[in-house]
């Protein structure tokens, strides 16, 4: 019995397990979608384009990003054996790796879509004023015309 589980402890330091596979899969998704993601930011940034677009692509891939770090962590396994004999411990786990990269991604772009959010608001709130102020300089330049037209018919 002890033979069979010491093999099954080199190939899991080997990188031979099964869920090794899987794990690349989605780690390799994930940063074609994050590169994706940041073409399609820069982009819209370089265009000037409405944010409103990339501010719910970065909040869905945040989400995204949170799940699957959920998810991620349930995949590592430790089984009472985190720094026994290996140069990595549990960190030679592509798990481990995966669950690193969607905690970074997901603070990236939740800090993207809030920087993003709040200055797409403050620029809302800054055209609302100037709109504002051309409609009170724009009535008060009509009346100084009305007033300087009528009171040169009267002299």
């Amino acid at each position: 019995g002890g033979k069979l589980e010491e093999d099954d402890r080199q190939r899991e330091e080997m990188g031979l397990t099964q869920s090794q596979g899987n794990m690349q899969f989605v780690y390799w998704w994930t940063v074609l979608i994050f590169i994706g993601l940041a073409v399609f930011g820069w982009m819209t940034l370089y265009k000037g384009q409405d944010r409103m677009g990339l501010i719910i692509a970065l909040a869905m891939f945040c989400q995204f990003a949170l799940l699957n770090l959920i998810t991620t962590v349930g995949a590592i396994s430790t089984d009472n054996r985190d720094f026994e004999e290996s140069t990595y411990g549990w960190y030679g786990q592509f798990s481990v790796l995966l669950a690193y990269t969607d905690f970074w991604m997901m603070l990236q772009t939740f800090g993207f879509a809030a920087v993003l959010g709040i200055t797409r608001h403050m620029d809302k709130k800054k055209a609302a004023s100037q709109d504002e102020e051309e409609i009170q300089m724009g009535y008060q330049g009509a009346t100084d015309d009305a007033s300087a037209s009528a009171g040169g018919a009267v002299v």
